[in-house]
């Protein structure tokens, strides 16, 4: 099997092909995520790792690949009129309800694992537009141990997540004001605790967000619109969710009788495969 460092052989071809003239700021990949993924090659041959992204081209009505976990009168369903392809989650405004939706809930894309080594790299980014960010609510964005997201995956009224394997953004707040729209980025380990890595890692907007993660030789950076924020976090860190096997999840939950949607352009994720 092909050594990692061959895959860096041949990132400038990939790099040229598929991230010329791209910004971080840009509606695609996020250049400095994902120059130095293979996914021509995992693409191409599977032994070499696992790359998985949609575009919302069409969501069927079961919602399937998803599960989804929505109150009555909430949906996770395509966007009418976007060619291109795009998931909204509408929520009519009854208060604390939620709808969120997990790609994979059975078996997991992304496992987290301890080893340095490089063939346990992975990647993950996803593009979101929140509709405000004014009132109560709580968003989750990221990965979420599989088999681990239920109904409630945030708590009724402070939108605080429940205590489950999972690392990501959260945009949370219980009371309406500014710090509505503060987005942190936290991880968490079942049966430990909630642990925020930067409980500032910057200010969400009702306009399109790239939420981004990387892990590279065990760390974990965090990336808001294609940037590098300055913390990180190894995943022999206290309360890491680790040798746990991930799942990419996305959602919200409102915590005032206001209607609220969460629009959703596309996401990927891919691991390295082991040796």
């Amino acid at each position: 099997m092909p050594r990692y460092e061959d895959f860096h052989a041949t990132n400038g071809t990939f790099e040229k092909i598929f991230f010329s003239g791209r910004t971080a700021s840009g509606a695609g990949f996020s250049p400095d995520i994902w120059n130095d993924c293979p996914i021509v090659q995992m693409s191409l041959d599977p032994t070499i790792g696992l790359f998985v992204f949609d575009d919302f081209p069409v969501l069927q009505a079961t919602g399937f690949p998803y599960t989804i976990y929505t109150d009555t009168t909430d949906t996770f369903t395509s966007l009418t009129g976007q060619r291109g392809g795009v998931g909204r989650f509408a929520l009519s405004g009854t208060d604390n309800d939620e709808c969120f939706a997990v790609y994979n809930q059975a078996s997991g894309i992304i496992l987290m694992d301890a080893a340095t080594d490089p063939f346990y790299n992975w990647w993950f980014e996803a593009r979101l537009k929140p509709s405000q960010v004014a009132a109560e609510h709580g968003i989750f964005v990221g990965l979420v141990g599989a088999g681990e997201v239920g109904a409630d995956l945030m708590n009724t009224d402070d939108m605080v997540m429940k205590v489950v394997n999972s690392i990501g953004f959260q945009i949370i707040s219980d009371a309406a004001g500014a710090t509505n729209a503060v987005i942190q980025t936290i991880h968490q380990k079942s049966a430990g605790a909630r642990v925020a890595v930067d409980a500032t890692a910057g200010t969400a907007t009702a306009a399109w967000i790239k939420f981004g993660m990387k892990s590279v030789l065990g760390r974990v950076y965090f990336y808001l619109n294609g940037v590098k924020l300055d913390t990180s976090v190894y995943v022999t860190a206290t309360n890491f969710p680790i040798s746990v096997s991930m799942c990419p999840t996305f959602g919200v939950k409102i915590g005032s009788g206001a209607a609220e949607n969460l629009d959703i352009d596309w996401w990927a994720a891919a691991q390295l495969r082991a040796a």
